[in-house]
């Protein structure tokens, strides 16, 4: 389940469960959350089995038939040749403050025959974010109506942890099917006013912490198809369902409420090797979310270009459904290092709480 759609929706809901209660937004903060409420789909590839390798990273966030190491779609697994593990490790740098920090460990490795190639890739994914200040309309306490509203600082943080685990096989001699299942181990955002404001240390204000139903967050079937030598062919089907507790001790009863929310998504794509060292990709993501009386769709594009260098040097460029992406990748084939940078990706999504973000991501595999 992507995890950004799920928080983003839910936070939606929260700040307007405390608006409406405590009478206390603006209209121009309320406008903002309302837009942001809109803003859902850009969140997709937070979630640790939806990450694309740094590889598609760097070009543009392509990971549907993407010829990589590191085995996004299912499929994918049918052509590993030998077990693998990965560090990665990554950081969104917002314009204003604060900031997200993300960690991620993966192994991966081939576990049928030469005659049925199958494969197996279980990660663990760990997020954290700065504390971001904000400045939050307080209604008084309702004895004391003369009392003019307060304009407190708060501080919002995020914090998750999330896993997966896929298989693949081959069923043909072009074609390759697999299943990812992913789950969150948690996913909390929470809101507390400064210390000092309303007492000595800080206020919780509101909290959301998002469970998958029955352990299991979301799924996804993967399919690649070697379509010729030189053009493959992918395609990933994802669905995902959550449910969100919002507590807000700081309004009137009921201050505690479950939000579930729905997901699912298609991506098609393909990847074309122009010259033996130039590779172009292009992927395409129609997204849905309902939950909470919403509505939401939206379609991506993601694509970009590989140009090999010598015997390991490989430049990466892309773009991101408007936001431009980088990297560069060196390794022999039992080792590799990549990097990958990304211009303010999570605009939509996270823009309005962390301002512009641009992402730097670090990643070395080894073959055991």
């Amino acid at each position: 389940m992507p995890c950004c759609r799920r928080a983003g929706g839910a936070i939606v809901c929260a700040w307007l469960f405390v608006a409406l209660t405590s009478g206390a937004w603006a209209q121009g903060s309320l406008q903002e959350l309302l837009d942001f409420s809109r803003s859902y789909s850009v969140g997709e590839q937070l979630s640790g089995h939806n990450a694309p390798s740094l590889q598609g990273l760097g070009m543009g966030g392509v990971l549907a038939a993407l010829d990589s190491d590191d085995p996004i779609n299912p499929a994918q697994n049918a052509e590993l040749d030998d077990w693998w593990g990965q560090v990665r490790t990554g950081s969104y740098v917002a314009a204003g403050e604060g900031g997200i920090c993300t960690f991620l460990l993966k192994v991966a490795g081939p576990i049928g025959s030469s005659e049925h190639p199958q494969g197996l890739s279980f990660h663990f994914q760990d997020l954290d974010s700065d504390p971001v200040p904000r400045l939050l309309p307080l209604a008084p306490p309702a004895q004391v109506t003369a009392r003019p509203l307060i304009v407190a600082p708060a501080g919002l943080a995020l914090s998750e942890s999330d896993w997966g685990g896929s298989y693949g096989r081959r069923v043909g001699r072009r074609l390759a099917v697999g299943l990812t299942i992913a789950g969150d181990v948690s996913v909390n955002w929470d809101l507390a006013i400064a210390p000092g404001v309303l007492g000595p240390g800080p206020t919780p204000v509101m909290s959301l912490s998002s469970a998958p139903r029955s352990g299991v967050s979301g799924a996804r079937i993967g399919a690649l198809y070697q379509a010729t030598d030189d053009l493959r062919l992918g395609l990933l089907c994802s669905v995902g369902g959550t449910d969100v507790t919002v507590t807000a001790p700081m309004s009137p009863p009921p201050n505690q409420f479950v939000i579930g929310y729905d997901s699912w998504d298609v991506r098609i794509g393909g990847a074309y090797r122009l010259t033996p060292r130039t590779t172009v990709a292009l992927d395409m993501q129609d997204g849905h979310l309902s939950g909470a009386s919403v509505a939401e769709h939206s379609v991506m594009w993601y694509g970009g270009l590989e140009q090999r260098i010598g015997s390991g040097l490989a430049i990466r460029f892309g773009d991101s459904d408007g936001s431009f992406t980088a990297g560069f990748g060196y390794g022999d084939g039992r080792w590799g290092l990549d990097y990958a940078f990304v211009d303010d990706l999570w605009r939509a999504s996270l823009e309005p709480i962390y301002g512009d973000m641009s992402g730097h991501f670090v990643a070395a595999h080894v073959c055991f």
